[in-house]
């Protein structure tokens, strides 16, 4: 896949978040993080932003959910709302800068989208033709082909909602940093000293999912994540507590409709 390097030109001068200028519909702004450099607190601007990493993993976090993006995907964030980035790997991000104005198609909510092929070329080409002197006129007809294809993509359900409570949200924030530990539902219960059905009933609440939804979710985030790193279904499997890989499979086609390698083969 066509790589694309970090565009100086576009970090410097107002904050591309907060520029009013609808001749411009999209502003595309590049940057290299090295690990655990990568680190936005809460913020929010009147554009919109699609969050993308060409290489590497984010998190995004929002108001009661977070979401780990992998390469094949990207998270779209409505203009004004309030959401924070940090990554732990080494990433070359994509931001993508939707002027309000052209923005009607897409969801008043943040969502997770599939990154299709031609969509990740056109970012790129966009982005190496967003020169100091570039063409305008090109690239606002470039523009307008973008939001076509970004009004497209796939929604996913990956996102992770995290729980509205104070006393709720260490549950999940344990469950997403002791994942090698895949605890059941009564071991999560003693750790907190709850009892079963008490955590069942706060997950639903909290979450909108059961524990077992809750917990598949993190656990498909996770795999996406580990095919990114072109890990086996094999090791997958193991690494997430399934009997086997074919267990594996079958859950993730369940959820995607594909096989884990077909589903990564489409969007890289």
């Amino acid at each position: 896949m066509t790589k694309y390097t970090e565009n100086p030109t576009l970090t410097r001068g107002p904050s591309p978040g907060h520029i009013d200028d609808p001749e411009q519909n999209i502003i595309v702004h590049s940057k290299k993080f090295s690990s655990g450099e990568l680190s936005r607190p809460a913020h929010s601007h009147p554009r919109a932003q699609l969050v993308w990493s060409n290489q590497g993993i984010m998190k995004v976090t929002v108001p009661g959910a977070q979401w780990l993006v992998p390469p094949s995907h990207a998270i779209w964030v409505p203009g004004g709302m309030e959401h924070e980035m940090t990554a732990n790997t080494e990433v070359l991000t994509c931001f993508i800068f939707v002027d309000q104005r052209a923005s009607d198609s897409m969801p008043n909510r943040c969502t997770v989208l599939h990154m299709t092929p031609l969509m990740q070329q056109l970012l790129i080409h966009f982005l190496n033709l967003s020169t100091p002197h570039g063409s305008k006129q090109r690239l606002q007809r470039l523009s307008w082909v973008i939001m076509d294809e970004l009004a497209e993509l796939d929604e996913t359900p990956l996102d992770l909602p995290d729980g509205q409570s104070e006393r709720f949200k260490p549950i999940t924030h344990y469950l997403v940093q002791n994942q090698t530990k895949n605890p059941t539902l009564s071991q999560l219960a003693s750790e907190f000293a709850l009892g079963d059905r008490t955590l069942e009933r706060l997950f639903k609440k909290e979450t909108g999912l059961t524990f077992s939804e809750w917990n598949q979710r993190l656990k498909f985030i996770r795999a996406i994540e580990l095919l990114n790193e072109h890990k086996s279904s094999f090791e997958i499997a193991a690494q997430l507590g399934y009997r086997s890989a074919s267990a594996f499979t079958a859950a993730f086609k369940k959820q995607f409709g594909t096989t884990p390698q077909l589903y990564m083969k489409s969007f890289i």
